[in-house]
């Protein structure tokens, strides 16, 4: 209409009341007392019986008031509605237009409760296993598309205006947003967006405290276990200029000199007139001359780390070998422990020589041996070297308490030995398997590699 009255097409528009026109009293005052007289079109509300024509209308008076009735009636809507909305939350009812992806709405329970899609929660179930398996996005992605299968808003029939091609096809944002939708363990989470004020359409994201949470809401598709391995491999996952790249080590390695971590690229390399692709671990602060510069044969690199897991968990899976390491790192630390207990002695000795020095000076002092100044420096001087041999003691000390607590720690041998067999036993390592047994990899400029495992029965063999 607006887009009509600037092109002359409209020269009077009528309505059946004020409210018809507008319920925000600012923009309804600005069309009837400027908008509408500046453009020459006439305004008449028929159940008001204002015209904007007829200078002498009474109504034009109260049409002010009407406005402002009119915009808090619509304010007094807007806050029964949230509030009827923010109580069907609490009461763990779901009230968004669409089911999640994997559910339908329960038409037994006024559509306020989640039931499961058997074919819709097997393909959900399908993108986790993919990708705990290894599988990118990207890749997951392509398998959907080349099989046919209908994305999220299509399948859910969602009415959306502006259709372009990729509304058809699964992307990788769309495996994502499902990977880290907390809704298939069963978790209701609502209230996480608000408007900024009822005239206003834009939402503002809420901190997730504030954010209504029902546990148990509905039936899980994906257990507690899948779902954490799945947020743990994503967030070890970072952005590099390659990102439809995989490997193996991305998001576990890091530059043992800076302690950022390590970002994989691919390059095309010519060698005697052919082209090849060529992978490389690098550290981008080695780039810009904020760390040591390092540049790492990726394929050399990922076969040295895993022959070395390899080595560990043949050794950590055999108990008898373990226990054989802990006993002879448990007679070092003994022998370290002694050296400690001697050395403290030795302190110890000096300290009760250096108390009788102060008591002989200060025995000295009393009986004018030595003047007031000699005595004060000679005092400081037996104190400070007192001070420095407490705190050597101190230091010895808890030397000794960290060797001693490092031989209570115990872990489960069960647990290790099961993990080692699996890595042992898989003919392809992926990142599941990989991060369950390491849980990080340093790597300095000799190429030189640091790994650190997750349990302290395979750390014990590091050398």
């Amino acid at each position: 209409m607006i887009q009509d009255i600037e092109e002359k097409k409209v020269n009077m528009v009528i309505t059946k009341d004020l409210s018809r026109l507008g319920r925000d009293y600012i923009k309804t005052g600005f069309y009837i007392e400027s908008y509408f007289p500046e453009k020459n079109v006439r305004y008449i509300s028929l159940l008001d019986n204002l015209d904007t024509f007829e200078e002498n209308s009474s109504a034009s008076d109260i049409t002010p008031f009407k406005a402002v009735l009119n915009d808090m009636y619509a304010k007094d809507i807007s806050k029964k509605i949230r509030s009827v909305c923010k109580q069907k939350r609490e009461n763990g009812q779901y009230i968004s237009t669409y089911p999640p992806y994997g559910y339908i709405k329960d038409t037994s329970d006024n559509l306020a409760h989640l039931i499961i899609d058997e074919y819709a929660s097997n393909i959900v179930k399908r993108i986790f296993e993919m990708y705990v398996s290894g599988m990118s996005s990207y890749q997951i992605a392509d398998i959907l598309n080349n099989e046919n299968i209908e994305p999220p808003a299509v399948y859910l029939k969602m009415n959306l205006v502006h259709k372009s091609e990729n509304f058809y096809k699964w992307r990788p944002t769309s495996i994502q947003n499902i990977l880290k939708n907390e809704v298939y363990l069963g978790r209701l989470l609502q209230g996480k967006t608000k408007k900024l004020s009822y005239k206003s359409k834009k939402k503002i994201e809420l901190p997730r405290e504030m954010w209504i949470v029902e546990e148990n809401a509905h039936e899980p598709i994906i257990n507690d276990d899948t779902f954490k391995k799945v947020q743990e491999i994503l967030e070890r996952k970072y952005n590099t200029r390659y990102r439809n790249r995989e490997y193996l080590l991305k998001g576990i390695t890091y530059c043992h000199n800076c302690g950022n971590k390590l970002t994989f690229i691919t390059k095309t390399e010519k060698y005697k007139d052919k082209r090849y692709e060529r992978r490389y671990a690098i550290c981008e602060k080695g780039r810009d001359g904020k760390c040591i510069r390092q540049y790492n044969n990726y394929e050399k690199l990922e076969k040295e780390i895993l022959a070395y897991v390899r080595k560990i968990c043949i050794l950590g899976s055999n108990i008898d070998t373990y226990k054989k390491v802990i006993l002879k790192k448990k007679n070092e630390n003994s022998e370290i422990i002694n050296d400690y207990l001697s050395h403290i002695k030795v302190l110890e000795e000096k300290i009760e020589n250096l108390n009788k020095k102060v008591e002989q000076i200060y025995d000295d002092r009393l009986n004018n041996v030595i003047d007031e100044n000699d005595y004060i420096r000679y005092s400081q001087k037996f104190l400070n070297e007192r001070k420095k041999i407490e705190e050597n003691i101190a230091s010895l000390k808890y030397k000794i308490e960290v060797l001693s607590s490092s031989e209570k720690e115990e872990v489960s041998n069960q647990e290790v030995k099961e993990k080692a067999k699996n890595f042992l036993d898989s003919p392809y390592i992926n990142k599941e398997i990989l991060f369950d047994i390491v849980d990080r990899i340093e790597v300095d400029e000799c190429k030189k590699i640091y790994i650190h495992f997750k349990f302290k029965q395979l750390n014990v063999y590091n050398g």
